[in-house]
């Protein structure tokens, strides 16, 4: 029996390589029928981070690494998904840190502490340049101002385990464990990309992030925490969700499926450090700071 026989057509795009799906081609699709400049960087930062490396028109560098569920706020103390009522960032003025709900507004006293992904990195990121988080993710002890010192008093054991509190948002240190896992191996694809091409992070014109997360997260946050290489926050463009604009284009441009043809043998995946290499590279990486 042909159970599709009923079935509407579908155009499924190739993979680019082993774990680099049909998602990022057809957004890499899409992308290059923009007026991209070169070398770029483009980042799908999810439950995998898919990345590409784009030095002309016909090469391509991708990879692709496991960074779990954290990032959309799975697993985490607090998590959900963006969305309404959902902290996505966190503010610091002298009276505080404030949190900011998914439409941009503060939240209310009575709201339900939920925190996404990039509310998560945005309250690390305000804790770490107070001085009250340190690079290897521990809460300090010795804040050096006064409002790190307010902030710092916020700080508090239960269970033998560190957490930070502000309005009834909470970051727990096993919080920033699994914060300090995804930054390592996203650090550690995006340096094997660069290394591999042959770049600085001043040879690239621009990076491009797709995607949810890459719409809410600010990438200054991202540059703070160590996901980025120092400098590179101010090239960094939000490009929406680049995976559904080119299966669009698939539908009706032909000209689109032909392009996407074209790029798996146009791109060359970069495998990231394997043995006990790879467990000393990660490791390295386990600190909220860029390592090349």
């Amino acid at each position: 029996m042909n159970l599709g026989a009923n079935l509407p057509p579908a155009y499924i795009p190739p993979l680019l390589g082993p774990f680099v799906g049909a998602d990022l081609s057809a957004g890499l699709t899409a992308l290059l029928r923009r007026d991209v400049p070169y070398p770029f960087f483009l980042a799908d930062l999810g439950t995998n981070a898919e990345m590409v490396l784009g030095l002309a028109p016909d090469r391509f560098l991708a990879a692709s690494a496991p960074l779990g569920p954290a990032l959309e706020g799975v697993g985490l103390s607090q998590g959900a998904l963006a969305g309404p009522g959902v902290a996505v960032d966190f503010r610091l003025s002298p009276s505080g840190l404030t949190p900011m709900l998914f439409e941009g507004v503060p939240a209310r006293t009575d709201a339900v502490p939920a925190i996404a992904g990039p509310g998560y990195l945005a309250l690390a990121a305000r804790l770490l340049e107070q001085g009250v988080l340190d690079r290897r993710g521990h809460f300090a002890q010795t804040p050096a101002t006064p409002l790190a010192a307010r902030l710092a008093a916020r700080v508090f054991r239960e269970g033998g385990e560190a957490c930070f509190e502000t309005a009834g948002y909470r970051l727990w240190a096993a919080d920033v464990e699994e914060m300090l896992k995804v930054k390592a191996a996203c650090n550690l694809a995006m340096a094997a990309l660069l290394r591999a091409g042959g770049l600085a992070t001043t040879d690239l014109a621009a990076m491009f992030l797709a995607g949810a997360f890459g719409a809410n997260v600010a990438p200054a946050d991202l540059e703070t925490l160590g996901f980025l290489p120092p400098g590179l926050s101010p090239r960094v463009r939000v490009a929406g969700n680049l995976s559904l604009e080119g299966a669009s284009l698939f539908l009706v441009a032909p000209e689109a499926r032909r392009q996407v043809l074209e790029l798996p043998e146009r791109t060359a995946i970069v495998p990231l450090a394997t043995g006990d290499d790879a467990s000393d590279a990660f490791i390295r990486r386990m600190e909220f700071a860029y390592v090349p």
